[in-house]
């Protein structure tokens, strides 16, 4: 009867030592009657002794947490009102052309408005010299009662550019009732004769202005060493080719010089007298000798230019040299560059 007594006491004893080892190890004894929880790292593996396992319940419940948040987040508000798509209209052919319709009605009203109730009244003339302002107004084309804003400017301005002493036009309109015209007119202009001894007005360009009479040449620069081939209003300039020399027998034919080469240099001088400056202060370009090239700088200076290379230069270096002298000094200049080059002699006149 005594080892069955025993018997019991022995197990309470051993469950008493189970228990103090696992509050060593940080194990604590589950309460009576509640379920077991599996430790964090499951039921396959446990920790070791005397080591805690870790602890991963405090990441999953924050995760959880940041979970319901964004579901709380983005869950529709249900008193916000509801969205409902709608399909596009279809494209409408019929609505685009009443609106086109409608714009090209507006700009003919705004257009047959204009033209009814702006007309011409009054035409001013700006820049004339050579002409008056009705001789420009009857050139034009431009009558009062015309539409104001119909009148066509193109067509006018071109009239008007015919005139021989006119170089540009333009025109322009001032509500209610007028046209104003602004004209330019060629600031110089070279005589040349023709073959018949007849004067021309030529411009820079070459363009054969009008026939003049001695006293009206004299008014411009003096062309010297070409005659013009049957010059006409208008017209390009075209030089007349003086007849070759009669040689002896046997003799070869001198190279010559042509026409056209001295008309050539005479409106490459006039292009660059314009572009300095030197606007109808030089008297008479003289080309009969290529090689020396004359100009007579009114009553002051004889200009020795030499030949014709170079023009733009000893043009610009005659006005420079003409700008530093005194007004009462007067005299030869050579800018050939051929004595002493990039130098220019002055011999005063004596």
């Amino acid at each position: 009867m005594e080892p069955r007594q025993n018997k019991p006491r022995s197990n309470q004893r051993g469950k008493t030592q189970a228990a103090k080892q696992g509050k060593r190890a940080g194990v604590q004894k589950p309460a009576s009657g509640a379920p077991q929880r599996r430790s964090a790292a499951g039921s396959r593996s446990s920790a070791p002794a005397g080591k805690r396992a870790p602890a991963r319940t405090s990441d999953r419940e924050a995760a959880r947490r940041k979970t319901r948040r964004r579901t709380a987040e983005t869950k529709p508000d249900p008193q916000a009102p509801r969205v409902v798509y709608v399909p596009a209209a279809p494209f409408s052919r019929g609505k685009l052309l009443l609106q086109l319709t409608t714009v090209v009605a507006v700009v003919l009203a705004l257009t047959f408005g204009v033209s009814i109730f702006f007309r011409v009244k009054n035409i001013t003339v700006d820049g004339a010299v050579k002409y008056n302002a009705w001789e420009i107004q009857q050139a034009s084309g431009i009558r009062e009662g015309d539409g104001l804003m119909t009148f066509g400017r193109t067509v006018a301005c071109g009239k008007i550019k015919s005139l021989p002493y006119v170089d540009t036009v333009r025109i322009g309109i001032k509500l209610p009732d007028t046209v104003n015209i602004v004209i330019t007119e060629f600031d110089v202009l070279y005589a040349l004769r023709d073959e018949s001894g007849s004067r021309w007005l030529m411009t820079a360009d070459g363009k054969i202005i009008d026939q003049v009479d001695s006293a009206q040449a004299a008014e411009h620069t003096e062309v010297i060493g070409v005659r013009l081939l049957l010059p006409g209003k208008d017209q390009e300039a075209q030089a007349l080719e003086d007849a070759p020399p009669a040689q002896a027998t046997g003799e070869s034919a001198p190279q010559t010089v042509r026409a056209s080469d001295r008309l050539s240099a005479v409106l490459s001088i006039a292009q660059y007298l314009e572009k300095y400056g030197v606007i109808g202060q030089v008297a008479s370009i003289d080309v009969t000798n290529l090689g020396r090239i004359e100009l007579q700088y009114g009553q002051r200076f004889l200009v020795q230019l030499g030949d014709a290379t170079q023009l733009e230069y000893k043009i610009r270096c005659m006005k420079s040299a003409i700008d530093e002298m005194k007004d009462y000094e007067s005299g030869e200049l050579d800018i050939s560059f051929t004595i002493r080059p990039d130098e220019i002699i002055y011999t005063p006149q004596g």
